[in-house]
C-alpha cells in the first residue's frame, strides 16, 4: 500500500512518470505539516480541441495510524503564488477525496473527484466519452507503472503521509 501512496502523492517524483494526462504537479505553498497548496496541470486533449487545464487545490493529507490508510481531501483555492496563466483553463475542484487503503494483499484506491472542467463549446458526446476514459486512463497508467520493478525511497517525507 505504501508503494501506491508514494506513486500517487503529488509531491513525489513518480507521479509525472506514469500519469500520461498530467503535465506536472507543483507545490505552491506548504501550509502545515499535513496541508499544502498544489497546482495540478493537465495536457491539452484531442489535438488541442480541449485546452490544457490546471487546478490549484488546498490538499490535506492524513494517515490512519491503525491500518495505514492514506487519504487526501482537496478543494480549489486561490493563491497569490498561483496566478491565472494565459492559454490554460483553471478548473474548479469541489470538495474531493482520494483514499488508498489495504485490501487483503492488495491495495484499494478510491477517487471521488468533483470538478468543473469548463468545457464550454465542446460537444456533449465528446465530453461524455472523454471524462470516463480519462478516469480509466489514470488507473490504467498507475497499474501499469506499479507493475514495474521500481526503486522507491520509502524514507522520503511526503506531506501528511508518513
Amino acid at each position: 500500500m505504501i508503494k501506491v501512496a508514494i506513486l500517487i502523492h503529488p509531491e513525489g517524483v513518480h507521479r509525472c512518470k506514469w500519469d500520461s494526462q498530467s503535465s506536472g504537479t507543483h507545490l505552491i505553498a506548504r501550509v502545515k505539516e499535513n496541508t499544502s497548496v498544489i497546482r495540478h496541470d493537465t495536457k491539452s486533449r484531442l489535438m488541442g480541441l480541449i485546452s490544457a487545464r490546471e487546478a490549484v487545490n488546498l490538499c490535506r493529507f492524513t494517515t490512519d495510524p491503525n491500518d495505514g490508510t492514506r487519504s487526501v481531501v482537496m478543494v480549489s483555492v486561490t493563491h497569490p503564488s498561483a496566478p491565472l496563466r494565459e492559454g490554460i483553463v483553471r478548473v474548479h475542484t469541489h470538495p474531493s477525496l482520494l483514499v488508498i487503503s489495504p485490501s487483503g494483499s492488495d491495495t484499494k484506491v478510491i477517487s471521488i473527484i468533483q470538478a468543473e472542467l469548463h468545457l464550454m463549446g465542446v460537444p456533449n458526446g465528446i465530453t461524455d466519452t472523454l471524462i470516463p476514459k480519462g478516469i480509466m486512463k489514470f488507473f490504467d497508467d498507475l497499474q501499469s507503472y506499479a507493475a514495474n520493478d521500481l526503486k522507491l525511497n520509502f524514507n522520503d517525507s511526503l506531506t501528511g503521509w508518513v
